[in-house]
This record gives C-alpha cells, sequence and structure tokens, in this order.
C-alpha cells in the first residue's frame, strides 16, 4: 500500500495517497494489537503517520499534520525509553522535530520553532559516531538552524522509491 501512496503521490492523485496510508495504518494497528508491540512494528507505525502527516501537510491540514507527528514523536520517544538511542532512532526523531518546528513557523510561533530546533541540535550531540556513514548536517538560512542526521547512502536502488518516500525531507529555504 505504501508503494502505491507513492505513485498516488507522483501522479498528483494525494486524495488517493492519503486513502492508501489510511488503509496502511490501519493495517498496523491491528497488527500491534493482535500480535503486540515490536520495535518494528512500532517504528513502521511511526513511518506511515509521517508519511500521512507530510500529506497533511501538503494538502495545508496543518492541524492533522501535527497531531501525526506528534503522535509518530511520542512512539519514537517510547523505542528510545524502551530500547536505548540509536543514531537511526535519533535521526527520525529530529526529523519530527524539524517537521514540528517548520509547523510552528507557519503559525507564527517562532518561540516553539526555535526550541524544536534547538532539540535537533542537542540530539546531534548525542549520536553516536558509529562509522555507519550517518553524520549531522547543518544549514543555515539567514534566521535559521536547521540540522538533521543524513542518513547513509543507500545501499540498493530496489528500494529507493518508497526508501525516498519514507524519508521526511529536510528544512528548505523561503
Amino acid at each position: 500500500l505504501q508503494r502505491l501512496a507513492v505513485l498516488d503521490e507522483a501522479v498528483g492523485d494525494t486524495v488517493a495517497a492519503l486513502v492508501r496510508l489510511e488503509v496502511s495504518l490501519a493495517i498496523t494497528e491491528r497488527l500491534l494489537a493482535e500480535f503486540g508491540e515490536t520495535p518494528d512494528r512500532l517504528h513502521s507505525k511511526t513511518v506511515v503517520l509521517e508519511r500521512l502527516a507530510v500529506l497533511d501537510e501538503a494538502v495545508g491540514n496543518t492541524a492533522a499534520a501535527r497531531a501525526r507527528f506528534e503522535a509518530s514523536l511520542a512512539i519514537t520517544d517510547r523505542l528510545l525509553a524502551d530500547f536505548g538511542e540509536t543514531p537511526e532512532q535519533l535521526n527520525s526523531k529530529s526529523i519530527t522535530l524539524q517537521h514540528l518546528a517548520a509547523l510552528d513557523k507557519i503559525g507564527g510561533n517562532t518561540t516553539a520553532e526555535r526550541a524544536g530546533l534547538e532539540a535537533c541540535l542537542a540530539i546531534a550531540d548525542r549520536v553516536p559516531d558509529a562509522g555507519d556513514g550517518l553524520g549531522v548536517v547543518v544549514a543555515q538560512g539567514e534566521n535559521d538552524v536547521h540540522q538533521f542526521i543524513a542518513p547513509p547512502p543507500r545501499q540498493s536502488a530496489d528500494h529507493a522509491d518508497i526508501d525516498d518516500a519514507q524519508a521526511p525531507v529536510g528544512f528548505e529555504e523561503d
């Protein structure tokens, strides 16, 4: 379903992409309810929530986007607390915080935007140097500092379309 949602989005059918991702979220939630929580299942839920939030934001539904980003962040925080910090989970948290900061910026809440971006920078200080290609990238605009943890280079082009869709985009300058 997620791959089909990517294709729907690519041809401009955001509504169809949202519907497919909603179904994917429902399936993930059913798996969690029936078979229990695992780090992989919880992470899968965060991926779908993030994609839905990005699409919500794209269609101007910032309230729904915020709710989904916040739900994803809560799950990521739980994963970090229960299973420890990994570069991948810290990256997920950093990206979600960036999206929330962007929504704060849209809403004119520069205090919350700054706090979110500062939280991203604090995460960068905790990322272990595992030699796995993850590295902190900082982009500074005229009035903003944007930070994210760059993912390692892709190993396979076979999954590039879905991987690209699941990786939220970093901040863009206004």
